[in-house]
Order: structure tokens, then C-alpha cells, then sequence
């Protein structure tokens, strides 16, 4: 570790002198390259109005998270990335790169989405500069040049430079990760090699995908964990590949298991989306009909006949870009779930091979590259997504939103969104609410399986409302909400509506304040999510105390007693439930739909072993063997096994309220052992202990509260600590 640290160190301070002389007139060019993005973004932010769109979403509420982290100082969610539906975690490198530009625009009042794009100038820079790096260690400085200019002006790097998004940063450590090992001469030169190494452990940390864009690479590195090579080459190596594993390794030793489960599941997405099937002709052609799409006719013109003349002049340098290529290609092309983005630091192969061909005409292309980067700027050449003169108005719908809750109104208002427009969805309506700073009071829903439930606004869009393949069921939402007379109109009313820039409107819709409601013994039953009962009865109570949320507590509370009831798949018995805010009525299908819930106490309940074996193995349907015991001081002993490997899981369970009231689960893992072999638990990092807060949330937008919780015999029985103490109502007669 120390000659790592020492050598790394010692690297850059007379070498980086030398080469700053050395290329006097090469980095002037390269200075005027970059001015010249300046110059591109700044016109493009100053000229496109448009929200962000899916992605990028994402990626700003993540950024966000880690500002949020950084100001509050807390470790876990330094480290924990943020969870969102169809996305995998991130590595956080972008993000973290972000950050600072958040607190910029806190400082000077320029909108966070444009200020976090100037990111993408810094990873430019890194971009461009590795390419010459590569190319003039191949043909000279005049080919370095010219890759520099046609691969920082290439179509596709023009449009992901304005957005909020990690692909640029990864292409950028996958160019400087070829550049820095090209110059290393297969881990001869000390300094590059370590060089690539930290380049390859900030494209790990920048997204998990790097590895596939960089065969070349793992080979050469393969050849040194298994000793082909001798001193100094072998050495070198290890350097490097301890580079890389100080930078990576924390964070994937920490969020592997989590994030791993999350990968596999957003890449088989691509069957609900209609992609292709992988084994078939169509996914294989999927990324070629691409290359129209992402290079343009000249582009392609160009990248073709350099690797031409690579093959004819330069059959090493080929070999290298032509792995480059096709190992991404297999590997995504193997891959259910389809996105232009995952093929783009490989196509940044066709403008470095542009650069070698012959003298004049590849200085002439770079040219010509500028001109075209002007006339995609201002859309005088095709671009997917043009620039948007005019803006959304999201802020505005929040805004409204928030400004109509009332005293009583939900402890989180969930605003329902039937659309998945490219300019108004959920993850850009959540963006928007996070950077408002009103997430611990608006939070925006799209997946609505029956249209009210548990919603205080629904917004509305006319018009188109997203990709085809995704909108079946917000159509016909829609259609509920326009259905006169019908039942949402008695349940809603309109409170604003806005003209949107595609002619089409926004309307937004608030649930009326006095709602005749179903009586709850014909309607609890049914629209509760998830959940079944047997044995059920239930009755109001005016003289409840009042164990919960006193901002939103209603006089009437409703009682519920239950012999068994069975939430996803878990069995409980012996059940009371307290309920506060209880609202449902009947759609015109005479369905009950419950529009709203305040609280939810559980007073008594108790679950056995055999409940929870069960329910592990309905979850788990890879392990076999399941088996439960409670123990003391509330832990839990599961038996397992995967495969013929024997598992063993000691964990703690615990019920908590904070100084605020408000209440956790805390689960945390006291011992794992495989195949009778105890386990370090420091590689599951955040997986150790988890807690698990039962305030609202999207999905379940109300408060539950436990008496008690503990392990009683061979039950984990939820009830009041103190014995012979009533808190709860009593049954009237």
C-alpha cells in the first residue's frame, strides 16, 4: 500500500511540467475546443425551457439526496445510494460531481437542472484530452488533435452534454482508462499504469457498467493476476489494480447485495417495455439501426473509413478499438432491456477512428466537426430532442397543490398522476417537489391501480400522454376522470387548470372536503391493499384516546377486530386495529376505493413461527427448509438452505417512536453463518441493521403505530408492555 501511495503521488509534478512545455500550441487548440462546448451548453441551456425528462429526473433527485447527506452528515446515506422504482442504484461519482453545483444555484438563483449540466464540461475536458492522449500515442499530435475535436463533437456526446446524466462521466474514465493503459504499454510504464488504474476505479464509481466497455483492458489485467507477465509489468499491474480496488471497492463492498438484486431486475425490464427477445434477430440488429440515429450520415462515413484504413495501416490499433466496440455490443445486445445510452461510450470508437485517416482530410473533418456542433445547437440538422423554447408549468401545479391542503388534510397528500409524458411524469413531478423542499408533504404517484385510492390530487393531462407502450392504464383512467356524471366528480373537484406547450392542458383536481363515504364494515375489507380478514368486526368510537398524529386526528375512530387477518402473504391473529381518517366510496364498476387514511394503531396482534416460515418461503421461493424460532430479548432465528449450502440468520427486532413521535422497525443482523461458517457482517454494510419508518410514504401514505412489540413463547405478540393498562377503546354492547 505504501509504494501504491508513495509512486501515485510522486507521479504528476515534473511529468505533467514537461508535458504542459512540450504541447504548448496542442493544449491552445485543446483550450479553444472547450471554450467552444462552453459556448454550445450556455446556448443550448439559454435556449431550452423543457423539464427534465425520465433519467435525468433520477439522476437529479439523487444528487439532491447526496447534498441533503453532506449538509446533515450522515454516513448511511453518504454511502447508501437512493432507491427508485425501475432504477438500479448509481455508483455516486456524477452525483457527488453534482453536489457542489446544487449549492451553487442555492447561492445565485440559476435553476438546479441547468446548474448541475455544467458538470458535463468537466467530464468533456477529461473526454476530449484522453482521446488525444490515445490517438497521438498512436499517430502524433496533429491525429491527437483531430480525435480531440471529432470525439468531443460527436452527435451523440452533443446530446447527452446538456443533460443530467452519468454517460458522459462514464465515457470520459472509459476514453482516459484506454488512454492511460495505451501509454503504459501493457503495465511497462509505472506512472500510466497507475494512471488507468484510477481511471478504472472512478468509471466503477461512476456507473457499474464500466467494465464492458473496457475487454482490452481486463485482459491485460487478467494476464497479471495469473502471471503472464514478468517484473516490472507484473508489478505495475498489481498497482494499478490496487488503484482501482482502494477507489471501487468500499463502496461495492458496502452496496453489492443491494444493488446487485436491483440490477438483473431493471435489465429484464425491457420485455414489459416491448424490446425485443434477446435470442432473436431484432435484438441483434437493435444497436446497428442505431447508429443512423446516433452518428448521422457523415459520422458514420467517416468512423467507417478510418477503421479502414486502421485495417490497412495500423492492424494493432485496430484490434484494440475493434474490441472496444464489439465488446459492449455483445454484451447489450445480450441484455433484455434496450437504451441508446449503453451503447455510447462504445460508439465513440467511430470518431477516434476517424482520426487516422490521411493527413488534410481528417484535419478537415475536425473542421467540419465544429460547424456541425453549431448547427445541432441551434437545430438547423436533425436532433431527437430539439430544444424547448417554452416552459412546464410543474412548479406552479405543486405549488397550487400544496397551498390547497387543508388543517385536517392527509399527513402526506398523494398527488396522482395518470400520464408518462417525456415533460410530465413522476420522477420529473417528484424532482420537482424535492427542489421545492415540499417532499415531506406532496408526493406524486403514477402507478395507480385503482384511480382515488388514497389520493388527495389527481392531475390530469389532455393531449398525447406518453410512449404507447406504457399508457394503456392511464388511458383509461382518464377516461374515468372525464365520465359524466360519474363517480369522481362527486368525489373530486377541479381547482386549476394550465395550458401545457404541446396544445395540450394540465387540470388539477382536489378531493371534496364532505364526501359521503360507504359505511367502513361494507368497504374494509376490500380496499385495503393486500390485506384479508376473517372473524372481522367493526365499529366508530368518538371516545378513542388519541395515541398518534394529534394535526390529523379526527374524533371518530374506527375499531377493528379480526380472528386472522393476512397482509401479503403474513398471517396474524388475535387482531385490533385502530383506525383514524378511514374514508371509501364506490366507483361506478361498484368497487370500493379508499380515498383516505389518516392512522393506522395496532393495539394487539401475534404472529407465530409458522406464520413467518411461511411467508419467508412465499418471498423467497429459492430457499428451502425455512425454519423459525423466537427467542429472547426479540430475536429472531432463521434456518435455512440455498442450493446444498446450509444458512443460518440471527437477527434483532425492535419497535421504536423517535423524540418526534414518529415510529420504526429497526431490524438488525446479529449473526450469519454458511454452511455452519460464520460470516464478517462488514461487507453487508447497510444491510446490517435496517430501519424500516412507518410514517407516510408513496406507498403507504398514513401512520401505523404498535403498542408493543415482543417475542412471547413461540409468538411475536404485538401489545401494550404494561399489563392491565387501557389505552384503546372498549367494545360497545
Amino acid at each position: 500500500m505504501c509504494f501504491i501511495v508513495k509512486n501515485f503521488l510522486g507521479f504528476p509534478i515534473s511529468k505533467i511540467r514537461h508535458f504542459v512545455v512540450q504541447h504548448k500550441v496542442v493544449l491552445l487548440f485543446l483550450l479553444g475546443l472547450w471554450v467552444w462546448q462552453f459556448i454550445l451548453m450556455s446556448t443550448w441551456l439559454y435556449k431550452d425551457q423543457s423539464p427534465p425528462q425520465w433519467d435525468q429526473s433520477v439522476h437529479l433527485s439523487t444528487s439532491l439526496h447526496y447534498k441533503h447527506a453532506l449538509s446533515s452528515l450522515s454516513l448511511t446515506d453518504m454511502i447508501v445510494p437512493p432507491r427508485y422504482p425501475g432504477h438500479p442504484p448509481y455508483p455516486p461519482f456524477v452525483h457527488y460531481a453534482m453536489v457542489p453545483l446544487l449549492f451553487m444555484s442555492d447561492w445565485t438563483g440559476i435553476p438546479p437542472e441547468d446548474a448541475v449540466t455544467l458538470v458535463n464540461l468537466f467530464f468533456i475536458v477529461l473526454l476530449s484530452f484522453g482521446a488525444f492522449l490515445l490517438v497521438q500515442d498512436w499517430r502524433g499530435h496533429e491525429a491527437g488533435v483531430c480525435a480531440a475535436f471529432l470525439t468531443g463533437l460527436c452527435p451523440p456526446l452533443l446530446g447527452y452534454s446538456h443533460e443530467p446524466l452519468v454517460d458522459l462521466g462514464l465515457a470520459a474514465w472509459v476514453v482516459m482508462a484506454y488512454a492511460c493503459w495505451q501509454r503504459s504499454d501493457h503495465f511497462y510504464d509505472r506512472s500510466w499504469s497507475l494512471g488507468c488504474g484510477a481511471a478504472f476505479g472512478l468509471g466503477l464509481l461512476s456507473k457499474w457498467t464500466f467494465m464492458f466497455y473496457v475487454a482490452p483492458i481486463l485482459w491485460d489485467m487478467g494476464k497479471v493476476v495469473f502471471k503472464k507477465y514478468q517484473a516490472p509489468m507484473n508489478k505495475n499491474g498489481w498497482g494499478a489494480i490496487g488503484i482501482g480496488a482502494l477507489l471501487a471497492g468500499p463502496w461495492y463492498s458496502v452496496n453489492i447485495f443491494s444493488v446487485l438484486p436491483r440490477i438483473v431486475r431493471a435489465a429484464s425490464l425491457g420485455a414489459q417495455e416491448g424490446d425485443p427477445s434477446v435470442w432473436s434477430l431484432a435484438s441483434w440488429a437493435w444497436y446497428p439501426k442505431l447508429l443512423w440515429h446516433d452518428l448521422f450520415l457523415w459520422g458514420i462515413v467517416l468512423g467507417i473509413s478510418g477503421l479502414v484504413c486502421l485495417v490497412f495501416f495500423r492492424p494493432k490499433h485496430f484490434w484494440v478499438l475493434a474490441w472496444w466496440f464489439l465488446g459492449a455490443y455483445v454484451v447489450w445486445s445480450l441484455v433484455s432491456n434496450k437504451n441508446p445510452r449503453d451503447i455510447f461510450p462504445a460508439l465513440l470508437v467511430f470518431p477516434l477512428a476517424a482520426a487516422f485517416l490521411p493527413k488534410r482530410v481528417n484535419v478537415m473533418a475536425a473542421g467540419l466537426s465544429v460547424v456541425f456542433s453549431w448547427l445541432v445547437t441551434w437545430n438547423y440538422v436533425g436532433h431527437a430532442m430539439p430544444a424547448q423554447p417554452f416552459p412546464w408549468p410543474l412548479e406552479a401545479i405543486v405549488q397550487k397543490a400544496a397551498e390547497s391542503r387543508g388543517p385536517l388534510s392527509d399527513p402526506l397528500s398523494v398527488l396522482s398522476l395518470p400520464a408518462n409524458h417525456d415533460y410530465l411524469n413522476g420522477n420529473n413531478l417528484r424532482w420537482t417537489v424535492e427542489k421545492m423542499g415540499l417532499d415531506d408533504v406532496i408526493v406524486p404517484r403514477t402507478k395507480i391501480s385503482r384511480l382515488g385510492q388514497f389520493s388527495e390530487f389527481v392531475l390530469m393531462k389532455t393531449g398525447a400522454l406518453g410512449p404507447a407502450g406504457t399508457i394503456a392504464r392511464h388511458e383509461e383512467v382518464r377516461k374515468e376522470i372525464l365520465a359524466k356524471p360519474g363517480w369522481f366528480g362527486r368525489a373530486f373537484v377541479e381547482l386549476e387548470r394550465w395550458a401545457l406547450p404541446d396544445k395540450s392542458e394540465a387540470v388539477l383536481f382536489h378531493r371534496r372536503k364532505n364526501i359521503k363515504g360507504l359505511a367502513p364494515y361494507q368497504a374494509l375489507s376490500q380496499v385495503l391493499p393486500h390485506v384479508s380478514f376473517e372473524g372481522l368486526r367493526v365499529y366508530e368510537d368518538r371516545h378513542y384516546v388519541q395515541r398518534a398524529n394529534q394535526k390529523t386526528a379526527e374524533r371518530t375512530w374506527l375499531v377493528v377486530r379480526a380472528r386472522k387477518m393476512v397482509l401479503k402473504s403474513l398471517e396474524l391473529t388475535n387482531v385490533r386495529l385502530a383506525l383514524n381518517g378511514f374514508l371509501a366510496v364506490e366507483n361506478e364498476r361498484r368497487e370500493p376505493c379508499l380515498l383516505r387514511l389518516h392512522e393506522v394503531f395496532v393495539e394487539s396482534a401475534r404472529i407465530s413461527e409458522k406464520a413467518v416460515a411461511d411467508f419467508i418461503r412465499s418471498r423467497a421461493k429459492n430457499v428451502k427448509n425455512v425454519q423459525v424460532e423466537f427467542l429472547e430479548k426479540n430475536q429472531l432465528s432463521v434456518q435455512g438452505q440455498i442450493g446444498v449450502v446450509p444458512l443460518r440468520v440471527l437477527m434483532e427486532l425492535g419497535y421504536h417512536q423517535e423524540d418526534t413521535g414518529e415510529p420504526f422497525l429497526r431490524v438488525k443482523l446479529v449473526k450469519l453463518k454458511a454452511g455452519g461458517v460464520p460470516l464478517p457482517l462488514f461487507f453487508l454494510g447497510g444491510l446490517c441493521e435496517k430501519s424500516v419508518r412507518l410514517t407516510p410514504s408513496r406507498g403507504m401514505p398514513f401512520f401505523v403505530y404498535f403498542s408493543g412489540l415482543s417475542t412471547v413463547g413461540h409468538d411475536l405478540e404485538i401489545k401494550e408492555k404494561k399489563p392491565g393498562s387501557s389505552h384503546g377503546p372498549k367494545e360497545k354492547k
